[in-house]
């Protein structure tokens, strides 16, 4: 990560202190030291929640805002977000944080997957009212900001999401991946700072998932992982692989085939006050439901819940007694929910 040919990690660990509880957590980094062919810890810090409460949930590495340094993402249980670059060789500094309404934040990846050069990061919490993941992106050089957020109603506060970027479909682009509990989802970009639910499987409850081209075809496979109890009442682990044979279907299990006129638009004007339009096209007939939100998942306002047909269509939001502040918007239809960001002056 500080670019001397020497691999590093990072990860969270402790120290023995004085303190209550004896030790102190860290976040650490480590270098691979080929002289005593060990790894050896170069640098440390703590990220902390004003109150002194620690939880970081994971960590993600990557050139975020592509000024050339090392970054790495950390996230923490009541919803901190840090990003810490490298600043030399085996030194480091919190150079940006924020703090999002959302418990349980220990879930990340990144990758350009809205293909505009920038490289986003994911973060994702579990909530009692399902998955929420929140994107990121640079502004400028070390300061970012949060882009779009995907809302998923399966999971809960229990579920442990797995997250990834990966080209499944070999066009040169990434896709983000999130398995939760029982689904699995692919989605892609339609715009900068936007996307679309391209490929949907419900599975019964899994643990995690991994991508490999295990027939040499060219294609990506994926291996999902789950606990299966067997007759005699023993728990046991297990793993399925799914062969890839098209470019985005796999075989062996019904698929759910997603429209591909499916569109949500940014709403216009945003920011807006008073009132804002949103438009969105469905290609078949179907309920359409669209929910407003406000930061802590809460619902606001079900603006429209009707069978549409296929077509164009634009509605209006007037949010007359609501503050201001940033709010989401969320098209759900019987195969696909695309969120996006609305933000509200007065």
């Amino acid at each position: 990560m500080d670019n001397d040919s020497l691999i590093d990690f990072v990860y969270r660990g402790t120290l023995q202190d004085t303190t209550p509880s004896g030790f102190q957590l860290y976040t650490f980094i480590t270098e691979y030291d080929p002289y005593v062919n060990n790894f050896k810890k170069i640098w440390k810090t703590q990220l902390w929640k004003p109150n002194g409460e620690s939880g970081i949930g994971g960590y993600d590495v990557g050139d975020y805002d592509g000024d050339g340094n090392m970054d790495f993402l950390a996230t923490g249980i009541w919803g901190q977000v840090w990003v810490v670059e490298n600043k030399g060789d085996n030194d480091y500094g919190l150079i940006w944080k924020d703090s999002i309404p959302f418990v349980n934040l220990f879930y990340q990846t990144s990758g350009d997957v809205d293909n505009d050069g920038k490289r986003e990061f994911f973060v994702g919490a579990t909530m009692s009212n399902g998955n929420w993941t929140i994107m990121y992106e640079a502004d400028s050089n070390n300061t970012y900001s949060p882009k779009f957020a995907f809302h998923l109603l399966s999971g809960g506060s229990l579920d442990e999401p797995t997250y990834m970027t990966v080209d499944l479909d070999n066009d040169n682009k990434l896709e983000l991946v999130i398995l939760s509990g029982a689904d699995l989802y692919f989605f892609k970009t339609d715009a900068d700072n936007s996307y679309y639910l391209w490929y949907y499987k419900k599975l019964f409850a899994k643990r995690s998932i991994q991508y490999h081209d295990f027939t040499g075809d060219g294609i990506i496979d994926y291996i999902i992982s789950y606990n299966l109890m067997d007759n005699q009442g023993r728990l046991k682990f297990s793993a399925d692989i799914y062969k890839a044979t098209g470019l985005s279907n796999v075989n062996n299990e019904p698929d759910i085939n997603l429209p591909t006129g499916l569109k949500l638009y940014q709403n216009y004007p945003n920011p807006f006050n008073p009132n804002t339009s949103i438009k969105f096209e469905i290609s078949k007939r179907e309920l359409v439901t669209i929910v407003v939100y406000d930061m802590h998942g809460r619902e606001i306002k079900k603006l429209i819940n009707e069978l549409k047909n296929s077509g164009e269509y634009t509605i209006q939001w007037n949010p007359a007694n609501l503050p201001s502040g940033v709010y989401y918007y969320q098209l759900k239809t019987s195969s696909s929910i695309i969120t996006k960001k609305a933000l509200l002056v007065k």
